[in-house]
């Protein structure tokens, strides 16, 4: 019994030395901030893409045509003083390029047979063979002289190379 009167006694004054009865000691005092911010500023880069498709009888061919473009287009940018480090290519595809071939269907006479109730299928004979190839290839390019926009735009539609997002 006197046991159970110490263990008691322990329990109550530990009961009582217990400031917050359900928080965890070990709740991280601090001061906690939430806040929202816009920055308008005026532009200094313009971003955009150029892309150039080109067809050709041979992969060689498509590949050669669109390498020249992109030459010349990468000629122009560095004309109007766009650094080289500022045109990077983002896209380059070779595709072969098709082309569908109908061949007529063989006609059947009708016999007998054809004179019930079977279900005739319609005739399909397409079939597709290569006719050659397309390459294509697409540059980002920055450029931080804005006034010179349009005159590279300009300049670019000189040696057929279209931009695409400005």
């Amino acid at each position: 019994i006197l046991l159970a009167l110490v263990l008691l006694g322990k329990a109550v004054l530990l009961f009582r030395q217990v400031n917050h009865v359900g928080v965890a000691d070990n709740v991280p005092q601090g001061i906690y901030v939430n806040g929202h911010a816009d920055a308008y500023l005026k532009p200094d880069t313009l971003l955009f893409t150029l892309s150039v498709n080109e067809e050709g009888k041979t992969v060689a061919e498509a590949t050669q045509k669109t390498a020249d473009k992109i030459n010349k287009a990468i000629t122009t940018l560095k004309a109007n003083g766009v650094d080289e480090a500022h045109i990077k290519t983002t896209y380059y595809n070779v595709s072969d390029k098709y082309e569908n071939i109908n061949t007529p269907c063989a006609v059947v006479a009708p016999s007998v047979k054809m004179m019930t109730t079977e279900v005739v299928q319609p005739c399909s004979n397409i079939s597709t063979r290569i006719i050659g190839a397309t390459a294509s290839q697409s540059l980002e390019v920055r450029v931080k002289d804005l006034d010179k926009r349009d005159k590279i735009v300009a300049d670019l539609a000189a040696v057929a190379v279209k931009v695409d997002k400005i």
